[in-house]
């Protein structure tokens, strides 16, 4: 089954968030996203205040950095986010962008990210994770135990999904800024064959969340998205091996800021929904052709985010559910 789901950064003030939730909720989305991005307002606050307006979503944090959280804080929340929400909690972990606003050096390996997972499935499942805890500290954590909680692992790189995809926690491989589908397919073959080479029976999903900019034509669509993949895209996408499968360079990622310099329509089309809504439903099924089994539209989404919800809730959801 194709789910739908919507991503928003922590730049808004804090009451916009229950309001898009509660219009989401008249639609049939999947969940609720909220980017754990550095520069911005936190997300598990953000999560935790919009829960209580929600009843059907899914909602929590992508794609929490690796180095930003130890594996207990990362369970402690999630829990008592899956206990407000009545078992729609989610939460995503990364190795991390914007590592360079820390205040010392981080961790940002690929082993840190699989160590931070395995630890975070045995809290969320009871199993042991410290061979030093007595019965009284253990049985003070029980209340984490038993949770069937919506985890990913953010990622763009072979290796990592892989290897997460052999994690029995892990539900899906999200991938930030992903609208190639020569790289979807090939990131659904590897996930496949991992998953299977561990013995998992269940589908691991293939998330695809690109940056998205609705409006009334491609050419206003490029010009307002322009200078937002100008500044994400060198910390979100980086050397990612998505770039050579759009046939771009890292130093391409590295045009100036000046308004007045560009960014070529066929790497953003690589990266970005953009477009009219029935350009990007048109995208859309050329995604999931690709293996995608969940999209989840970042952003902006447009320069109205509430017209954009209606839009992706009526125009494009009924397309294909």
């Amino acid at each position: 089954m194709v789910r739908f789901s919507l991503a928003f950064e922590g730049d808004r003030a804090i009451e916009q968030y229950p309001r898009f939730a509660e219009i989401m909720e008249n639609y049939d989305f999947y969940s609720m996203q909220i980017y754990e991005h550095i520069p911005y307002r936190p997300a598990w606050p953000i999560a935790f205040h919009t829960a209580k307006y929600t009843k059907k979503l899914l909602i929590g944090p992508v794609t929490v950095p690796v180095f930003l959280y130890n594996p207990l804080t990362l369970a402690r929340n999630l829990a008592v986010l899956d206990e407000l929400t009545n078992g729609r909690a989610l939460m995503g972990i990364s190795r991390g962008a914007y590592a360079h606003y820390m205040t010392e050096d981080v961790d940002r390996s690929i082993k840190n990210v699989l160590k931070s997972i395995t630890l975070l499935g045995a809290l969320l499942s009871g199993e042991e994770y410290r061979k030093d805890l007595g019965p009284t500290e253990k049985e003070k954590l029980r209340w984490l135990a038993g949770r069937n909680i919506e985890v990913y692992v953010g990622t763009s790189g072979v290796k990592l999904s892989a290897l997460a995809s052999q994690l029995r926690v892990v539900k899906g491989i999200v991938v930030d800024n992903l609208w190639n589908p020569t790289y979807a397919e090939r990131l659904r073959k590897i996930i496949n064959e991992a998953s299977t080479e561990a013995g998992r029976t269940e589908k691991v999903q293939l998330i695809a969340r690109p940056f998205t900019m609705m409006a009334e034509n491609k050419d206003d669509a490029k010009r307002r998205i322009m200078p937002i993949l100008k500044e994400y895209l060198p910390d979100l996408v980086g050397k990612s091996p998505m770039l050579a499968a759009a046939e771009f360079t890292y130093d391409e990622l590295q045009v100036p800021k000046a308004r007045d310099y560009g960014m070529p329509l066929e790497l953003m089309e690589n990266f970005a929904a953009l477009g009219t809504i029935q350009e990007i439903v048109e995208q859309t099924a050329v995604m999931l052709k690709a293996g995608v089994d969940h999209v989840c539209y970042g952003h902006p989404l447009s320069q109205n985010p509430i017209d954009a919800i209606r839009l992706v809730g009526e125009k494009i959801i009924p397309s294909f559910v």
